[in-house]
């Protein structure tokens, strides 16, 4: 560990062999506390490359629990970087429902907020949606509901070792990308936000590599690791494996005009999942349903790729407009509280 915190220090970037070392040694707790954080906070300095955070990504997956099954060729993930510090409610989450509601499965990887009102396990929970369910459960609600969410902390026991560093250091590190990629589900199909642009490239790189079937990595000009309908967001796409398109996204992309989002910013997680079950019954405000939708609308343009993205867009938000996200969440929330593991915490 010492040599390659040395190369790093020296703004060398790592080999993939010498990424999975690094990272299989934080995740076993052999680099102990004061090499993890002189590890994360000179590579944070140099940059981290779309080969590094790949390597990293496999070693993560590697240590977490095992997907207890076998599921469908298609597997969707929304999760985000988060740490955009717009304070809007939880986009990716409702375009998740939406996807579910059209048929198409999504494995939802996600933690609790660090540098926002409410991250998706929190305003899940509110919803009624509990984190206790064993990895066996979570396939199973995958299976039967066509919707499950893998939080973090119980899918990755290794990140024990690195938690306290990641606390006192305070700063952002290779984790808070690593995140969206470490989703031990089989995953095909994935939109990834970032926080910053400058790690679109990387992220990009790294979904490459691990052969997304379709992904796409998005940071929009008004600051967002979202899609905006209020600006245009950069994006790359990746096919089978490979970037095949960088560009940006406009609002009339989805045949939709710009419109202003700050009546999207929440104050908390209750505030939260009020206006989120308020969208998902189809009582959603213009601007509410025109920013889910066109995230959602991306999503499915991934996964069916012969849909355009103004087509995808009317079909989402037909079915917001329908309340069938909603219908998703009750079948959710039924599944759950029928679940051993919830009886038992609750009874």
């Amino acid at each position: 560990m010492k040599e390659l915190l040395k190369k790093i220090i020296a703004g060398e970037d790592l080999t993939a062999e010498e990424a999975t070392r690094a990272m299989t040694a934080i995740m076993s707790g052999q680099a102990g506390e004061i090499q993890t954080a002189g590890f994360l906070t000179a590579l944070a300095l140099k940059g981290e490359t779309g080969t590094e955070i790949e390597a990293f990504s496999r070693s993560m997956r590697k240590a977490a629990v095992t997907w207890p099954s076998r599921s469908s060729s298609v597997i969707l993930d929304t999760c985000g970087t988060g740490g955009d510090s717009s304070g809007i409610i939880n986009v990716s989450t409702v375009a998740a429902m939406v996807m579910a509601s059209l048929g198409v499965p999504v494995a939802k990887h996600g933690n609790r907020a660090v540098s926002s009102p409410t991250g998706s396990a929190d305003v899940l929970e509110e919803l009624g949606i509990s984190m206790s369910l064993r990895p066996e459960e979570v396939a199973d609600c995958l299976e039967k509901v066509g919707m499950c969410f893998l939080f973090a902390p119980t899918w990755h026991p290794a990140m024990k070792f690195a938690a306290p560093v990641r606390k006192a250091l305070g700063v952002r590190t290779v984790f808070n990308l690593l995140g969206p990629i470490t989703n031990p589900a089989p995953v095909s199909h994935q939109i990834i936000g970032v926080f910053d642009g400058r790690f679109l490239e990387p992220l990009g790189d790294a979904l490459a590599g691990l052969g997304r079937k379709g992904a796409c990595v998005i940071h929009s000009r008004d600051g967002l690791d979202e899609l905006s309908i209020a600006a245009p967001t950069d994006y790359i796409l990746i096919r089978d494996g490979r970037i095949e398109k960088k560009g940006q996204f406009k609002p009339e992309d989805f045949g939709i005009k710009p419109m202003e989002i700050d009546s999207l910013k929440v104050a908390d997680r209750r505030e939260s999942a009020r206006r989120v079950q308020a969208i998902l019954e189809g009582k959603g405000s213009d601007v509410e349903n025109a920013m889910m939708a066109a995230n959602a609308a991306l999503a499915f343009h991934l996964v069916h790729p012969d849909v355009d993205l103004k087509s995808s867009y009317e079909k989402c938000m037909e079915s917001l407009k329908q309340g069938k996200p909603m219908d998703v969440l009750e079948k959710w929330r039924a599944f759950h509280n029928n679940s051993a593991s919830v009886t038992s915490v609750g009874g």
